[in-house]
């Protein structure tokens, strides 16, 4: 029943903040259902996940893009939203902004959540749904130019915010650098790149 009243993009809008904050712990439920962060963390999460599928869908392709697009919007929120791969002194570090850091950049934590993101909050997210919709597991789920835009409106507005939220001020080579890698993981996902081609033999078993 609740299939035919909420479309999958929505489900998915829904469900991938809670992949990525709720079920890790990261956002306790008080602070998860807070209207303001609840939208914040859709916008960022959902529109995320739903921009990275309708991609590997309109490519036509599986796993090895999902998980370079993953890696990029790691970096993404992360390094650019957030910055907590630079800032030494962000409230989930701990120790690692001690161990691990070197030249202004939290490594350990770094390579951590950027193959948290990919796994968990995009593929994990993305994949739950497909099997709540089995069905409509190989269709686009945002058909209109008007909701792509909408999505991509939503998900970049967050990083706007967080420059508001965020007081730490990252250097801008890092930053640079963070933007250069979305764009080749980006150019690699797509069909025929060497670095596309290296992750689809890691997971040939799952690889479309």
């Amino acid at each position: 029943m609740f299939k035919k009243r909420l479309p999958p993009a929505l489900a998915l809008f829904l469900i991938a903040p809670a992949f990525g904050e709720l079920f890790s712990g990261s956002a306790p439920l008080n602070e998860y259902i807070n209207p303001i962060t609840f939208v914040i963390l859709s916008l960022l999460y959902g529109c995320g996940a739903i921009i990275i599928r309708e991609l590997v869908i309109r490519w036509n392709k599986g796993w090895p893009s999902l998980l370079l697009l993953g890696f990029a919007y790691g970096i993404y929120e992360e390094g650019l939203v957030v910055r907590s791969f630079f800032d030494p002194n962000w409230m989930d570090l701990g120790r690692l902004g001690v161990y691990g850091r070197l030249a202004g950049v939290n490594w350990v934590w770094a390579e951590h959540l950027t193959i948290y993101h990919a796994l968990i909050s995009i593929a994990a997210s993305i994949v739950f749904v497909e099997m709540l919709y089995p069905e409509r597991r190989s269709e686009s789920w945002v058909a209109s130019k008007k909701w792509r835009f909408a999505n991509w409106a939503g998900f970049l507005v967050v990083l706007g915010l967080g420059q508001l939220m965020t007081p730490y001020d990252a250097p801008n080579g890092w930053i640079l650098l963070s933007w250069l890698s979305i764009f080749a993981l980006l150019a690699s996902s797509r069909p025929g790149s060497w670095l596309h081609a290296s992750v689809r033999r890691l997971v040939p078993a799952v690889s479309s």
